[in-house]
């Protein structure tokens, strides 16, 4: 077994809004490796992500599948993952990301910590209704100056009252809104100077927060009937 932390190491080696530099090292299989890089991903996780994902690269490469060093730089520095710690917007700040459990929503406000430090953070918030919601506003509470609880057009969506309501309860200054582009536009009205609109929970929500800030055109969801509805729990 292989372990991070313990058989594989990463440090930073600085960054910026447009990615971040890192060295990976250990041993892996049939001896060691040492690998600097850089990815367009933010966030301390995802250096711990990338770590894990060149130890597997390392592996790989021990078994006889060439996997060679420009291909692995290439990789890392050009992947792109929408929704994940993404700017939308740098003036004002906007940045979207779906932490959608307690776990991620922990990691969340560590990296927005880590990565703009000493910003004002106002949340556009919606979250599904199978979700642990009164979790996730516990974890993502630390990091909140005030919030904007909202729900995307999925059927699964929580309403902006409940969220509002666990949010609330977190020690977090919230106001509902019935839609995610009446928040966003809401959160930007009333954002102060050295602020942020860090818009989080549902994937759908991030989704709709991308179409709005970026002029996509949204995705057609299809209302439930009964027929649909025995798809989707098959």
């Amino acid at each position: 077994m292989t372990i991070l932390g313990r058989d594989i190491f990463w440090r930073s080696e600085g960054g910026n809004l447009d990615g971040q530099d890192f060295r990976v090292w250990g041993k892996v299989g049939g001896g060691p490796f040492d690998h600097a890089l850089r990815t367009r991903l933010l966030g301390p996780h995802q250096l711990e992500n990338a770590a894990l994902a060149r130890a597997v690269l390392e592996y790989l490469r021990g078994s006889a599948i060439s996997v060679p060093d420009a291909a692995i730089e290439s990789g890392f520095r050009d992947v792109d993952w929408p929704g994940r710690l993404e700017v939308v917007r740098d003036d004002p700040l906007v940045v979207v990301d779906g932490a959608h459990n307690p776990y991620s929503a922990m990691r969340l406000a560590e990296a927005v910590l880590a990565v703009f430090p000493n910003k004002r953070v106002t949340l556009v918030i919606g979250i599904s209704i199978d979700k642990d919601i009164n979790a996730i506003a516990q974890e993502i509470s630390s990091i909140a100056a005030g919030a904007i609880a909202t729900a995307s057009r999925h059927a699964r969506s929580a309403s902006p009252d409940a969220l509002a309501d666990a949010l609330w309860e977190a020690g977090v200054p919230v106001r509902p809104e019935p839609t995610v582009a009446r928040a966003l536009d809401r959160a930007l009205q009333e954002l102060t100077p050295g602020g942020m609109v860090l818009v989080t929970g549902s994937l759908f929500v991030v989704a709709e927060a991308r179409e709005h800030m970026l002029g996509i055109i949204p995705e057609q969801i299809e209302p439930p009937t009964a027929n649909n509805a025995v798809k989707t729990l098959a």
